[in-house]
């Protein structure tokens, strides 16, 4: 997806739950989200999307486009 200014993000995990009123992400159990090759994986994200601040909880590795944990 070409888009200026716009970089696709995948969310995946067990649940995901979208607040459109306080524009969060709560994803739970096995977490992973994956933007231009780098991957957040985590027992759980909290995305604030007012803030556009993100919480990792749980077991988490932040893994770099070369396959690096960092």
């Amino acid at each position: 997806m070409d888009r200026a200014g716009y970089r696709p993000v995948v969310y995946q995990g067990d649940t995901l739950r979208f607040s459109t009123r306080d524009r969060t992400i709560h994803i739970r159990e096995r977490a992973r989200l994956e933007r231009e090759g780098e991957q957040l994986l985590a027992d759980s994200v909290v995305y604030e999307g007012q803030t556009r601040f993100m919480t990792a909880y749980g077991d988490s590795k932040l893994i770099n486009a070369k396959g690096d944990e960092v």
